[in-house]
């Protein structure tokens, strides 16, 4: 009698998150017409914009600090963590609203002037930008674990799905203990994580 194979240990394999639709924070930078500044630090305007994608995918390769644990138990806080990549393209982007203002950078965070009023209207593009991804309102519609062997589709509670979304069986087929769960080590992203990342690399 052949061995049963051995189940694959889903919570340390590579995995992928796929949204229908989520909300992206935008930032790029903006300067006069022919005249794009010779350094980062002396531009002075930006453009801020919010918008909508659709049918997304990201993906992590090394969950061994328990990042699919994190996902299953919708940790991942305001934005999308940098240790999931998104690996889909977002021609469905859609800018939903922009405004471009004077910033300023203090202790390596951006302060944007919300009360700028002047016209940057015919201001052309730079050379830097950033879209963020905002997955707190948002549910993922499915994971793939095992992503590189047997791309098994599960729902947030582990439960199979079929090519429809349907769940198949009784009982998940992916779960973790709350021991496990105790012992994640994962960063997360909230805005304010953003504008010190998006004040440090121009600040740099």
């Amino acid at each position: 009698m052949a061995s049963k194979k051995p189940t694959p240990d889903y919570l340390n394999l590579p995995f992928e998150i796929h949204y229908a639709r989520m909300n992206t924070l935008g930032y790029e930078l903006v300067h006069k017409p022919g005249k794009p500044p010779k350094k980062i630090k002396d531009y002075k305007v930006i453009e801020v914009t919010q918008g909508r994608v659709y049918d997304v995918t990201f993906r992590c390769d090394d969950p061994s600090s328990g990042e699919l644990i994190s996902v299953m138990r919708c940790d991942l806080d305001e934005f999308i963590p940098d240790w999931l990549e998104m690996i889909s393209d977002d021609d469905g982007l859609e800018i939903k609203s922009s405004r471009r203002s004077k910033f300023r950078i203090e202790k390596n965070v951006i302060q944007i002037d919300e009360d700028d009023e002047d016209d940057y209207e015919d201001y052309e593009y730079g050379d830097m930008s950033a879209t963020y991804y905002q997955a707190e309102g948002f549910t993922a519609d499915y994971l793939i674990v095992d992503a590189d062997g047997s791309r098994l589709k599960i729902d947030l509670q582990g439960y199979k799905l079929d090519a429809k979304n349907n769940r198949v069986g009784k009982a998940p087929v992916v779960t973790y203990t709350d021991d496990q769960a105790d012992e994640m080590d994962v960063d997360s992203r909230d805005e304010y994580d953003i504008l010190i990342e998006v004040g440090s690399w121009l600040n740099s």
